[in-house]
């Protein structure tokens, strides 16, 4: 049995008021938590598996299979695409910021 399919097995029975969080997760299969990140992001992106996140108490992994759940989970997602796209659009703005400041600072001392 791969990673992949333990992790599953151990998921697939999660709902979203009795997740499964990434600490205890790793310790069940003897992984590292981000080596238990990868492996979800794969099962999502490549398997096409429906894994959720739970956003809120309880935290972690589970398998959503109510409307209720499937839009928690769509509405989450949502929100982290925008905050992502705010922060990308922050940092783009703050590093050209901070190269025309250090170009600045060097034309002051002539180097």
């Amino acid at each position: 049995m791969t990673n992949r399919d333990r992790i599953k097995t151990i998921i697939a029975p999660r709902r979203s008021w009795n997740p499964i969080s990434e600490g205890p997760l790793a310790y069940r299969l003897g992984m590292s938590g981000r080596s238990v990140q990868k492996e979800v992001k794969a099962l999502i992106e490549e398997d096409g598996e429906p894994i959720a996140t739970s956003t809120r108490p309880p935290y972690g992994y589970y398998r959503p299979v109510t409307q209720e759940e499937i839009d928690d989970c769509v509405r989450s997602l949502k929100s982290r695409l925008g905050s992502t796209a705010r922060r990308l659009r922050a940092f783009e703005r703050a590093s050209g910021e901070a190269i025309l400041g250090i170009l600045g600072e060097q034309g002051r001392l002539g180097l």
